[in-house]
Formats: structure tokens, sequence, C-alpha cells
């Protein structure tokens, strides 16, 4: 929560830094997600999170946006789907001087070191949510991210149309075991 509040809050500005007094940026979506953080292996700091909203949830975050086309997702099974959102990495160089709710345990990675964090954290989303019996997963993401996303091997398929949220952003659903075997090859 307090890497979100780094990213979302200071760094990108998505959210009012002011609503989450005590440096955690959490939503109500947090208590059905499984929250997943990375630690650099050389420093030993925090750089990333993400989380995966699960299908206990009553709905999932990109379904409140209306973007959802039922032909692109009326096949995924609801018991078996979940939502991977609030990705963030850490890019500010020494974010504890610029964030008073982080400590030295928190470090950055350079632009060059994202994907090498996004593929730990998508194999880790991947084998948890296949060991949890999750097949699928929705993302709403940039042009952007997709493409890189894409180029680290993960399957996307179109789940509707962009919409405005934070910027412009695509509905994708990704299957989680075809990722895997994706980004295995």
């Amino acid at each position: 929560y307090k890497i979100r509040y780094h990213v979302y809050c200071l760094e990108r500005r998505f959210e009012d830094p002011a609503v989450f007094p005590l440096g955690k940026e959490q939503d109500a979506w947090d208590v059905h997600a499984a929250p997943f953080i990375v630690r650099e292996r050389t420093s030993g700091r925090w750089v990333a999170a993400m989380r995966m909203v699960l299908p206990d949830a009553a709905e999932f975050p990109v379904e409140t946006l209306e973007c959802l086309t039922p032909e692109a997702t009326h096949r995924l099974r609801r018991r078996a789907l979940t939502e991977i959102s609030r990705i963030c990495v850490i890019h500010s160089p020494a974010p504890h001087e610029i964030n008073g709710h982080l400590d030295r345990n928190f470090g950055a990675v350079a632009r060059n070191g994202e994907p090498e964090v996004l593929l730990g954290l998508l194999r880790t989303i991947f084998v948890y949510g296949l060991e949890h019996g999750l097949e699928y997963s929705y993302l709403l993401i940039t042009d952007a991210f997709a493409r890189l996303l894409r180029r680290i091997g993960v399957v996307l398929h179109s789940a509707g149309t962009p919409t405005d949220h934070r910027g412009l952003r695509a509905p994708y659903h990704v299957k989680l075991r075809e990722s895997a075997v994706s980004m295995s090859a």
C-alpha cells in the first residue's frame, strides 16, 4: 500500500495524497484481493507491487467502467476470473527522500529494469492464480503497457472498448495458462 501511495499519489498524481494521510493507498477492492510485492534481489529494497482482485468481489474494477463487451467476455467463468490491477513500480530515485512514509528499505527500478520486475510479478501471479483455480484475468492498460506485456510473452485478448481512465486504456483478458506457456517460450 505504501508503494501504491508513492507511485499513484506522488509519482503519477492519479490519486490525491490528502485522501491517504497514513501514506497507504487503498480502495474497496483490497479486501477482495491478494497483494504482491517485489523486493530487489541485490539491494533487498521493496520496489514494486500489484494486486489480484479475486472472484469473491461483487464486481471487478474494470466492470465499473462499463467498457467490457459481452461477446468478448461471455465465456469467462466468474469463479475462475480475477483482475490484475494496481501494477506499480517505483521509478523515483531515493523515494524515501520524497516520501516521508517510506524508509531506506524502499528503492527504485531503472526503466531498463522494469521488464524483469514485471516478468517476475506476472510469473508469480500466474502460478498463484493457477494454484487457486483461476484461469482468466482482466487487465485495463495503456497501449504502451500492452506492447511491453506482449514483448515479454503475455497473450492479451481484447475484452472491450478503450476508455478514458487516467488516460486512454483498453480492457483485455488473459488466459493465465496460455500466457504462462508463452512467457516460458
